[in-house]
């Protein structure tokens, strides 16, 4: 069968068959999960791309406090003030000999955090002269018999941070603000990392919402692992999330008593309430976002559902959905989005709004959870321009038959690059720079991989519908997809043992097999029909 040979044929290959390649497998640095501490994605790059990148990076390593703090969430009121507070060598913070349980834990957290950022201790002391660092609990500081008790009008979880030349002093009415006051100064630390210089002010803060859950919702093949839970409740925590919520009837079978009740406990510690039972939210008080509904989320529309929903009602309960492959780890992008608004609710949802408040949003993104200087935030929303051809989970299973649908070659094309060119950027991110979360960097690698993959499939079918290649140019890209296939197998299986404590779905694995059983079957066709 020889058939009129298509352009773009051995262009979709030569790109494609590096692609291949790159998700081979190799040890990497113990910073990462430790489901993926043995594993990286390897990509083939020239000296001369990578050279200019790493310079680009030095050229952006150096942190600037502005009016604009890069905060997450960012707090109702920041007063600026003129110096500055400046790291010394040791920075005594005050205990307190009648400090309680909750406040020597907040302490201690700050510790860790600061230890983390800067690599040394904070020296702890029961003297507050010439103590650095400040923790104060009005409601638990004893007063004369005819004074009452001072109460800043900051709520119950809010707080006061001063940071003034020679002191850092945080005042909340209770625990939790405190908790979240010392949150507040550890981002701020970290944009510090480098010059060890904080510019002075005052920020009054407090939550606009009582009630900041991040509820989990899965289907019966995912099985979050109890690690997975314990990390999630340290990091939704730091964003001043308050509550999680097991949204699902196999909650209490997925955890025994045991293994609840000490997740219970450890959430306590970070201020956060666990929740398995559905009866707790009102039915109108719940947003659905499904992340899992194609290849990747739609990141820009669940932005805008979620910021148009949070501007008109509080106490909105945002529901995700985890119903898929577990691209981006449950999608922090849109989750964080949601501790945003949920501490800060918008005035209003006009788009000058949302553009400024998303702005602000993923400079904070980057810096406090992705801890780094440059925008990973943009290599997100990029994925939105894959979405002008189908990217349905649908899609990526389907077979390539000779008489299927006829699909845009434009639109192919153009998917095919940019999912190359996207998946060889963020593998230059992980290679030039240390990142923080950069398992999630690998969901993203995998998921432009897998829109590779649906395009230079598309291309092939849409060539065998027009009848307009060559049928050896149709078995090199049937060959190149059988590699594919088998390397996003073996990375499928990776990227779900970061965040699923059950083996990797059988139903999935069989998927898999069928699809390069049908390779194989095409493969041998074209070679029949050379001979």
């Amino acid at each position: 069968m020889m058939i009129k040979r298509f352009s773009y044929a051995k262009i979709a290959i030569a790109g494609i068959s590096a692609t291949a390649q790159r998700l081979r497998v190799h040890k990497v640095s113990q910073r990462c999960s430790p489901h993926l501490s043995h594993y990286s994605l390897l990509t083939t790059r020239s000296s001369f791309l990578t050279v200019f990148f790493v310079c680009s990076l030095w050229l952006k390593t150096t942190p600037a406090l502005s009016q604009n703090h890069p905060l997450l969430p960012y707090p109702h009121q920041i007063i600026e003030h003129e110096s500055a507070f400046n790291m010394n060598e040791f920075v005594p913070v005050f205990r307190g000999k009648n400090a309680t349980l909750e406040q020597q834990r907040a302490i201690w957290m700050l510790c860790e955090g600061f230890e983390r950022i800067f690599g040394k201790p904070l020296k702890i002391t029961d003297k507050e002269k010439g103590s650095i660092i400040v923790l104060r609990n009005l409601s638990t500081e004893t007063t004369s018999k005819n004074q009452e008790k001072t109460i800043l009008p900051v709520g119950e979880e809010g707080y006061q941070l001063n940071i003034l030349p020679d002191k850092i002093e945080i005042i909340a009415n209770s625990n939790a603000g405190l908790f979240y006051g010392s949150q507040t100064l550890l981002q701020l630390f970290r944009t510090s990392s480098l010059t060890g210089r904080i510019n002075c002010m005052t920020i009054n803060d407090m939550p606009s919402s009582k009630q900041r859950y991040l509820c989990y919702a899965w289907d019966s093949l995912h099985a979050p692992s109890f690690n997975n839970v314990k990390q999630l409740i340290q990091s939704t925590s730091h964003f001043k999330f308050n509550g999680i919520a097991l949204l699902n009837d196999a909650a209490s079978s997925l955890f025994s008593e045991m293994e609840l009740f000490y997740l219970k406990k450890f959430a306590e510690q970070y201020h956060v309430d666990i929740v398995t039972d559905t009866r707790n939210f009102q039915n109108e008080q719940i947003l659905n976002i499904n992340l899992q509904s194609k290849i990747y989320p739609e990141l820009q529309q669940t932005l805008q559902t979620i910021f148009s929903t949070f501007a008109e009602e509080e106490n909105r309960i945002t529901v995700f959905h985890n119903s898929g492959a577990p691209l981006f780890i449950d999608n922090w992008y849109s989750m964080f989005w949601t501790a945003e608004l949920l501490w800060n609710q918008p005035k209003n949802n006009t788009p000058a709004v949302m553009k400024q408040r998303q702005s602000q949003y993923e400079k904070a993104l980057d810096r406090q959870f992705f801890e780094v200087d440059f925008s990973l935030c943009e290599q997100l929303r990029a994925f939105d321009s894959l979405q002008i051809i189908s990217l349905s989970e649908q899609d990526f299973w389907d077979s390539v038959t000779l008489d299927g649908v006829s699909h845009d070659p434009a639109n192919n094309r153009f998917v095919l690059t940019r999912a190359l060119a996207l998946e060889e950027r963020l593998q230059l991110f992980l290679d030039s720079a240390p990142i923080m979360h950069d398992e999630i960097l690998y969901s993203m690698i995998f998921a432009a991989q897998r829109a590779g993959f649906i395009a230079l499939k598309n291309l092939l079918q849409e060539s065998l519908t027009q009848q307009s290649a060559e049928t050896e140019t149709v078995q090199e890209t049937v060959e190149l997809l059988y590699k594919n296939i088998q390397h996003l197998k073996h990375a499928h299986e990776i990227v779900w043992s970061v965040e699923n404590d059950a083996a990797f779905p059988e139903s999935v694995a069989q998927k898999y097999d069928r699809m390069l059983t049908e390779l194989e079957n095409f493969m041998y066709f074209c070679r029949k029909i050379q001979k």
